[in-house]
């Protein structure tokens, strides 16, 4: 059955009625209410990434999720009031040329589309995750660099944030950094300068400040 939450979801008026009414009524269809959608959510995602998790001797997994919305931070710390957020942000340069390297990019077909949406995206979310780290005002959510987990200090002093002990660097530094790279096309370097003042305003405000002149040698 496809979900569709604009559909599928309303709010608490169907509930409302058959308080008022119980069985002297006759309802099509009842629709839950966002609050019980999200805390079934919740609770299908802490027996998919949990209870699997410690069966298999691990006291939770984890999703790679390069693409959300505000609305999922939101959704995250109304179930997890206790949860620690990071908002972890690299390079775009790094970040685009990685992400050429997933099979939706591998075509020209329809690269531009896709290459003007990565790099809104990849703005879009920057921005957000700077205002909502910025606006934080609790210790409950940071915003990282990519190329700082590289540096141990850096990565020991996130782990001791994160209640995570201090494994050995060896552990993640084989992880990071290891993407693959492909060459731009000229689809992408005409993509690249179309949105290249918003990449730079952005990417200054992260503190890359080589970023300017990097990108312009880099779209060459």
């Amino acid at each position: 059955m496809k979900w569709s939450p604009i559909k599928d979801v309303g709010n608490d008026w169907d509930l409302h009625e058959f308080r008022r009414k119980k069985a002297n009524m006759w309802m099509a269809l009842m629709l839950p209410t966002w609050e019980d959608v999200d805390r079934g959510w919740a609770k299908f995602l802490e027996i998919v990434f949990g209870e699997r998790a410690q069966q298999e001797g691990y006291e939770r997994w984890g999703i790679k999720q390069t693409s959300w919305s505000y609305e999922d931070v939101v959704f995250i710390r109304k179930s997890w009031p206790r949860a620690k957020i990071i908002y972890l942000v690299r390079r775009f340069e790094n970040v685009y040329q990685s992400g050429l390297g997933m099979s939706c990019y591998q075509t020209q077909r329809n690269r531009e589309e896709n290459a003007s949406l990565f790099c809104r995206q990849w703005i879009a979310l920057c921005q957000i995750a700077m205002w909502d780290a910025s606006n934080t005002y609790d210790d409950s959510c940071r915003l990282v660099t990519y190329e700082n987990l590289l540096l141990e200090k850096e990565m020991s002093k996130l782990l001791e944030w994160l209640n995570l002990g201090n494994p050995d660097p060896k552990q993640y530094k084989e992880k990071i950094g290891a993407s693959h790279y492909v060459p731009l096309t000229e689809i992408d370097k005409r993509v690249i300068a179309q949105n290249r003042i918003a990449i730079e305003a952005v990417s200054l405000a992260l503190g890359y400040r080589d970023t300017p002149t990097t990108l312009e040698k880099w779209q060459r």
